[in-house]
Parts: structure tokens; sequence; C-alpha cells
């Protein structure tokens, strides 16, 4: 217990997790608000069930379609930003519906504003969901995503209780004005994050191509692909909802009023669910938790079928929703563990993609299933397919499982090795634990040269085992001590982007490992930590190019944007070990 309340204290603790977690509360408030209020006036109007369906419509399949574009834009732009212009954009279209209710305008209006809302309302969650890992570290991701979890279930139980408190009140217009009011504090909240994060998208790449990165960051990483199959398992359960409620609640002698109470009976089952789903997601066998809590959210189902008690019924739900978050939670957080920072977005757009696709797909074998079938029979099917599917494919997960607990045991032993390596050593675990992942491993014979003085520098080297010679041509042979390790090399020109000031070679058997110039960025940079370096680069720097360094010295020379990185120079020459001579005497030297 004392575990689980530490760790949402360190996620309540981070400021922008705070900001972020507001500002997605509010804006979720206000949606639900809007959604109830605008659904009772479309009905009043024009008392057809046909436009009620068109509005639900609108506001879904414009989403479903631009989710993977909105991705892509996530992962190309400043995530912050975006989610800046997405909420203004949002509030704007909020005050158009405010218009539309004061002065009776055309339903039709209304429909066309609602399908231009879903469009640019869905760059904001691929854009916080990638932003959710930036502001909080791997730790406590888990507890985040729970956080995140339980406050979609508490809006489900809120908004449409004040929703439906403003309807008795016959005013539409302070419905629809609230809802045109949070998008604003949304916004207004997005700007007052210090996060600044982006994937790796090149604004000049085609759209389509980027959205196809997403999919092959997928097809490369197969636990995130299995993860997010199960996802949509759950997705398509939970969609069924909103057809069965209302034949469930008739069944329960609750009448079409029990709609209301067994959504309550899922959000607060899902609020439980999220409390102990943060937990569960730091396990290191996530296979019996995701089909575990399949199990738990489609058995209830079949259970519903046996009794004819409203207060049974509703507590079946709420155990339904128990199972329903802990696979949303767990596969989430697992997702967001395998799929690199600079693809995030995308990934997470396909992935509501899908979860949309599941939804529909959901609902209407659900409505199709009905018609067919009595109640008691069609829940008793329900329950038992999603189950025996979720048995069916659990070898799957099983399979990832035993993958995930190797990559994990290597990334474990990467991240000793840099632990032991100054340069790293500002980092928290789990940024060393990304660039572990990146890390491409090479063998070097003795003589092999591992770069050459005046080379570009794409990468910086870690020396896992072996020795490394250093020489330049501008000092003489020998005066640069050899490279031991655990040390690294390279790093000089990655950090200021200066071609390599010396050449290394292998003087024996040796082991390195290769970490991207884009890779080490990427991971380092979002967590904007010092990495406290100066003074030893600009001692390797020294004994190489004397003359940059002072360069640097006198006008504060960077070539990156002024982040983190610019505290050290490249020493793709890196040469002799940071601690072996203090940054004072190699100045002068």
């Amino acid at each position: 217990m004392a575990t689980t309340v530490n760790a949402y204290a360190a996620a309540f603790g981070q400021r922008d997790f705070r900001l972020l977690i507001t500002s997605s509360f509010i804006n979720s408030i206000g949606s639900w608000i809007a959604q109830i209020v605008l659904d009772v006036y479309v009905y009043s109007v024009t008392g057809s069930l046909a436009w009620l369906a068109a509005m639900a419509a609108a506001s879904w399949i414009p989403g479903l379609l631009i989710a993977p574009l909105a991705g892509v834009l996530a992962d190309r732009v400043d995530r912050r930003s975006l989610m800046i212009v997405s909420a203004l954009l949002s509030g704007v279209i909020g005050i158009g519906f405010v218009v539309i209710v004061l002065t009776d305008g055309p339903v039709l209006l209304m429909l066309i504003l609602g399908i231009v809302a879903s469009i640019v309302r869905s760059p904001y969650g691929p854009a916080a969901g990638a932003l959710t890992p930036e502001v909080v570290d791997a730790a406590t991701l888990p507890t985040a995503n729970a956080v995140f979890a339980s406050l979609d279930n508490i809006v489900v139980v809120i908004g449409p209780a004040l929703g439906g408190l403003l309807v008795l009140l016959g005013e539409p217009a302070i419905g629809v004005s609230i809802n045109a009011a949070s998008y604003f504090i949304a916004a207004f909240l997005a700007m007052m994050l210090r996060v600044r994060s982006r994937g790796d998208a090149a604004p000049g790449e085609r759209i389509i191509r980027q959205v196809l990165d997403g999919v092959d960051a997928l097809r490369r990483t197969p636990t995130a692909a299995i993860l997010l199959l199960f996802a949509a398992l759950d997705t398509m359960l939970a969609g069924a909802y909103t057809v069965v409620f209302i034949p469930i609640s008739q069944h329960l002698g609750m009448g079409t009023q029990g709609y209301g109470y067994l959504l309550a009976g899922s959000a607060i089952g899902g609020i439980i669910g999220a409390t102990v789903a943060d937990r569960l997601s730091r396990a290191r066998r996530l296979a019996p938790i995701i089909v575990g809590g399949l199990l738990i959210q489609s058995i209830p189902y079949a259970l519903t079928a046996f009794t004819t008690a409203s207060a049974v019924g509703i507590g079946l739900q709420v155990v339904s929703g128990i199972g329903m978050v802990i696979v949303d939670v767990v596969a989430l957080t697992a997702i967001q563990r395998e799929v690199t920072a600079g693809q995030l977005s995308r990934v997470l757009s396909l992935q509501d993609t899908v979860a949309l696709l599941a939804s529909v797909l959901g609902t209407f074998t659900a409505a199709a299933l009905l018609s067919a079938l009595p109640i008691e029979t069609s829940l008793i099917v329900m329950g038992s397919v999603f189950t025996v599917v979720a048995l069916a494919l659990s070898p799957l997960l099983v399979r990832t499982d035993r993958a995930s607990a190797a990559q994990a045991a290597l990334l474990e032993s990467r991240v000793g090795v840099l632990d032991q390596i100054r340069l790293f050593a500002p980092s928290s675990n789990s940024v060393k634990q990304r660039l572990s992942a990146a890390i491409e491993v090479r063998h070097l014979a003795a003589g092999d040269v591992l770069i050459r003085e005046g080379e570009h520098a794409d990468a910086l080297w870690v020396l896992a085992d072996g020795t490394l010679a250093v020489t330049s041509s501008s000092v003489p042979r020998g005066a640069i001590p050899d490279v031991v390790a655990p040390d690294v090399v390279g790093e000089i020109g990655v950090l200021t982007a200066i071609p390599r000031t010396a050449t290394v070679v292998a003087t024996s058997a040796a082991t390195v490992w290769r970490l991207g110039a884009d890779d080490f960025v990427a991971a380092v940079e979002p967590h904007r930590q010092p990495l406290l370096l100066l003074g030893p680069s600009m001692v390797r720097l020294s004994r190489t190019d004397p003359d940059l360094v002072v360069s640097r010295q006198l006008n504060s020379l960077s070539v990156r944007q002024p982040t983190l990185l610019d505290s050290t120079p490249d020493h793709t020459a890196v040469i002799a070990p940071s601690d072996t001579h203090p940054p004072n005497e190699g100045m002068k030297k």
C-alpha cells in the first residue's frame, strides 16, 4: 500500500504531469456535458433518432479516418504546441455550437461543426499520450497511465450527471458554453507545460510515408503489435455496451432508465481497476495479467444471463469494468515502453484507429446478435466467445513475455556499463534504458579503425570491452592515453557537430556499442538533464585541437539548439578517460 501511495505521490510530484492530467480532465468533462446536452437538444428539435445517430457518427467517423494523420502530425511538430492549437480551435468551434443553440440555427450546421470538431480534436490525444513518458520517469509511467484510466472513468460518471442536471434546467446554451470554455482552459494549461518534445517525422516527408512508418514500427516491435491486438479485444467488448446495456437493463427489470446505472457501475469498476493496474504494469510477466483482465471483463456478461437482480447485474458490470481498465493500462504502458519515442505518437494514433474500429465492430456485432437471439443467449455467447478467444491467443503473450524478459536482462546489463561512464552519470535510469535499447553492437579486431580524423560525426561509441588507441595530426604520437573499457569515444562531434578531431584504432579485440546521434538526442534531450561533462570533454578536445577549445570558450560556440546536449563538445577523438586528468590539468597543457 505504501508503495502505491509513493508511486502516486511521485507522479503528481511532477509539475508537468499535474498540468497534463488537469488539462485532460477539464477538457473531457466539458466534452461529456456537451454531448449529453446536444443529444437532448437535437432530439427535442428534430424528434428524430436518425439525427441522433448522425450526430454520433459525426463524432467518431472523422476521428477514425484522421487518427493516423493526427499521429504523424504529433510526431512532426512540437507536441505541446500541437495540443495548444488543437484545444484553441476546439474552443472556437465550441463557440459556434453556442451560437447555433442561442439562435435556433440549423441542425445540419451543427452536424458539420461536429465533423470539424472531431478532426481538430484528433491530434490532442496522440500528442498528450506521447508526452506522458516525457513528464514522468519509467518507474512512474504505469501510475501515470492508471491515473489517466481513472480519469476516463471518473469523467464517464461525472460528465453525464452534470449534463443531465443542465438538461433539467432547460438551458442547453449553458452546457455548450461550458464545453467551449473547457477547451480554452485546456489550452491555457498546455501553455504552462515546460516539456518540449517532438517525434522523428521529418517535415519534408510525405504524410502517407510517415503513416506507414508507424505501421513499420509496429512490425519491428511485434510485442507492441500483439499488445495492440489484445487492447482491441478489450475495446471491442467495451464498445458492445452501447447496444447491450439497454436490453440488459430491461432484463434486470430496470427499464431503459437502468442504462445509466450500468454505465456508472462499469465506470466505478474502471476506477477500482486503475488503482491496481499501475502495480500490475510493473510485473515481468504480462500474459497472465492481460489474459486474466480480459476474462474478468468478459465472464460477467455471461453470468448476467443467469440473474434478474438489478444489484447483482450492476455489480457484475463493476467487475467487468475492473478487467477492462487493467487491460487498457497494462497494454498501453507496455506499448509506451516498447516503441521508440520518435514514433510513439504515430503508433498511439494507430492504436486509436484500431480502438475505434474495434468499438464499431463490437457495437454492430452485438446489435446483430441481439436481433437474432434472446438477450440471455446473446450474453452467454458474448462472454463465452471473448473468453475462448483470449485463452486461444494467450500463447502469443507468453512468447512476448519470454522475449521481453531476455531483452530486459540485456538492457539491464548495458545500463550497468553506462552507469560506470561519466558522460551518462547525470541521466536517469529511464534515459539509460532508452539508450541501451538503441545500441548497435560491433566487434573489432586489433588494428581495426573505429574513427578517422576529419570524418562526419554521426555516432558516439561506448567501449564495452578492450582498448582503443587515439592519435591526432595536431599532437605527437603517444601524447594521448589509450581508452580502456568502460568508456566512450566520439561524443564531442555528436554534441557539437564538429568533424572528428582524432583517429581511434583498436589495439586489441574489442566490443563497442554504436549510439547514433539521432538516437542519443531523442533519448536524452526531452528529459532536459545536464550532462555535466563540459570540463572533461574540453580536456580531451584540448589534446587534439586546442585552438578550437579557445574558440569555444571565447565565443560560446554551439551548433545544436541550446539544450542539455550543448554541455559537451565532440570527442570523436575522445580520448583520455575523463577521470584520469582533472579539467584544469588538461587546460593548462
